[in-house]
């Protein structure tokens, strides 16, 4: 007796989309696309049913997309318990005098209490700077500034000055929000016994940094009461005290930097470090003393000195146990790895490395403490 089966079902394993993202117009064409499902095993049973997360930025029908209007859409193709998406931004046409079109997307700005805030442009290109001037009511301040794209993904944002802040235009429309808060009027501070910073207390995480920092003569403060523990270390910074702790020798002739001018606190700082290859420049030939440090370019400088020390360089670390260890540079990896390795530079609290992020001068005098304890006293 032989049984054939007919109605055998084949679940999906995956699905697949032939895009991740598309562009369309609300004015004209092109106002539709046509997405292709690719579902595995390709004898599955299961159907592919499609949907929009707002239908009235695009719908979509079978895989054909339609444009409505001006937003940003995802569409999803699933196939048993399996889905796949498409990000789908629908703009405006604009033809320049030249005939080529340049979509712009929305700056939304939600309305804030206590205060203000003004965006420019309104509509950008990806790509724009847009600017953003907050102002506050009288006795408030600026809290926090928050930018979202329509995913509700947040943008970062650049602070320029108390009242200006500028971010990068992604593809799509953004929401920028403020929230001002009521100025508190504390007492002042009074210097902690064994500091003259009124800006250092003696629970900060960073207290015994900054006091051996300066009890070492590694850094000093930005004036002669306040250290600026928040305020970001410049690359001349970070030369002159390595500078510092190599004794201050005499150096000869200059950096040959062309925005290293002589006079300058860091001038012999940065023609040391560059005659004993503790520094380089940029391709154009500048140093950009005055340039934030990243915390990636902060290791490879320390890196640079142990050499030059002839420290121990053995130590490393496997950056691949910190999520956004992809974002090292190339150049940075041995160092970054290195000064990981000894717990030089380790991550925030979210288990990020930060290599790009900058490094406020409590951090750098944490990093140095430990560096100077570790490397220069035992070397």
């Amino acid at each position: 007796c032989k049984i054939t089966v007919t109605d055998a079902s084949v679940p999906a394993t995956g699905i697949a989309l032939d895009r991740t993202e598309a562009w369309l117009y609300s004015n004209t064409s092109p106002r539709t696309v046509t997405l292709t499902a690719t579902v595995t095993p390709t004898n599955s049973t299961d159907t592919v049913t499609w949907s929009s997360s707002d239908e009235t930025v695009a719908t979509v029908e079978n895989g054909v997309v339609t444009a409505v209007g001006n937003g940003t859409a995802t569409i999803t193709a699933t196939a048993g318990a399996f889905k796949a998406t498409c990000t789908v931004y629908v703009t405006t046409y604009t033809s320049g005098g030249g005939g080529s079109s340049t979509p712009t997307y929305t700056v939304s700005v939600e309305d804030p209490d206590n205060g203000s805030i003004r965006v420019s442009p309104s509509r950008a290109e990806r790509g724009d700077t847009v600017t953003i001037t907050v102002t506050p009511d009288d006795g408030y301040e600026l809290d926090r500034i928050t930018i979202t794209d329509a995913d509700g993904d947040k943008i970062d944002v650049e602070r320029v000055s108390s009242t200006r802040y500028t971010f990068e235009m992604p593809r799509g429309r953004v929401t920028v929000e403020a929230e001002f808060v009521a100025i508190e009027e504390e007492p002042e501070p009074e210097p902690t016994p064994d500091l003259p910073f009124v800006d250092v207390s003696e629970s900060a995480w960073y207290y015994d940094a900054v006091a051996y920092c300066y009890e070492n003569g590694l850094m000093a403060g930005t004036s002669g009461s306040t250290f600026a523990p928040d305020t970001t270390t410049s690359r001349g910074m970070i030369v002159t005290i390595l500078y510092r702790l190599d004794g201050t020798q005499a150096v000869s002739g200059t950096s040959g930097f062309a925005d290293v001018a002589a006079g300058q606190y860091y001038a012999d700082a940065v023609a040391w470090a560059s005659a004993n290859d503790v520094v380089a420049g940029y391709e154009d030939g500048t140093f950009r003393p005055t340039r934030a440090v990243t915390r990636e370019e902060f290791a490879q400088i320390l890196y640079n000195y142990a050499k030059f020390k002839g420290y121990d360089l053995s130590a490393s670390a496997d950056l691949g146990k910190f999520p956004d260890s992809g974002q090292v540079s190339s150049w940075a990896e041995t160092a970054l790895g290195w000064a990981n390795g000894n717990g030089l530079i380790n991550g925030h609290d979210d288990d990020r490395l930060d290599p790009k992020g900058s490094t406020i001068r409590a951090q750098a005098a944490s990093i140095l403490m430990n560096f100077d304890k570790g490397f220069a006293q035992e070397g």
